[in-house]
């Protein structure tokens, strides 16, 4: 670490005790905005010190949040886009390895305690916080043992575990993807959050055809919006979508999200992105 990271000390620490912040969830937005606010700051100067700062932000915002009235999603979305801001903070700095497996062990135990939970998709990142093949290698051979043990019980005796999607990303991002896929079909429940890492996979391995029926072997889901809760097909849209990124403005709206079509036009655009050249499709 820095040695200008020893000694600064962030303003937006305090503000993040364990449950510092009352029931009402705008003040915590406004707050959680002026961390990231802070952090990205100090990012321009020390790449280092920053992500430090963001794996700390990561390790106090659930603990702080404990207190507040969730129901709207509103906090909660605010968290996921600071998680979505803070991970190429961390996962681009300049870290040598042992500073880099000492934040790792710290969002993972922050992962583990995370009771609500605010924090849930940080497992999602996994694979791009361990910023190299190796160390996603080395996550992964720690967390699948475990899996195989609860998913060999079977659909009665299934139990839950906290970091499923940080080994499933770190199999990806190991590219091991053969692993990851043999893994999933272990898992007794077709669960979209768990089968969308084997659509991943089999798209980095080139097999786009077969990605979209594994997508569909998920089976059927209520028409919701991509962004609130998204369906298989309007999953492997984005996916699919990410292959060409020159035409990534076709395939996305002003949020960032790809548009929600219906589920037999999704199949259809789908079908013609994985048989059609991409420099003639277009939307």
């Amino acid at each position: 670490m820095s040695k200008t990271a020893e000694k600064l000390s962030w303003s937006f620490a305090p503000r993040f005790r364990r449950g510092a912040v009352g029931w009402r969830s705008d003040p915590a937005i406004a707050r959680i905005r002026e961390a990231i606010a802070e952090i990205k700051a100090v990012s321009q100067k020390d790449p280092l010190l920053a992500a430090d700062g963001a794996v700390l932000f990561l390790q106090k915002v659930s603990p702080a949040l404990q207190n507040i009235d969730s129901s709207s999603g509103a906090i909660g979305n605010a968290v996921n886009r600071a998680i979505g801001a803070l991970v190429p903070i961390i996962a681009k700095a300049p870290a040598e390895m042992p500073i880099r497996r000492k934040w790792l062990e710290q969002l993972y135990q922050a992962h583990a305690d995370d009771a609500i939970p605010y924090i849930e998709s940080l497992g999602d990142y996994w694979g791009e916080l361990c910023a190299s093949p190796d160390l996603a290698a080395e996550w992964a051979d720690r967390l699948v043992d475990p899996i195989e043990t609860m998913w060999s019980r079977g659909r009665e005796g299934h139990g839950f575990f906290h970091a499923t999607t940080l080994c499933l990303s770190a199999l990806l991002a190991a590219g091991r993807h053969e692993q990851l896929l043999a893994l999933l079909d272990q898992c007794p429940y077709r669960f979209w959050s768990y089968r969308e890492w084997g659509v991943k996979a089999l798209v980095a391995m080139g097999r786009k055809t077969e990605a979209l029926h594994y997508a569909e072997a998920c089976g059927p889901t209520k028409p919701r919006s991509c962004r609130s809760n998204p369906n298989p097909t309007c999953l492997v849209l984005r996916f699919l979508s990410a292959i060409y990124p020159a035409r990534r403005s076709h395939t996305s709206n002003a949020s960032g999200h790809p548009p929600c079509f219906s589920i037999t036009s999704s199949i259809f655009f789908i079908r013609r992105m994985v048989s059609t050249s991409a420099t003639t499709i277009f939307w």
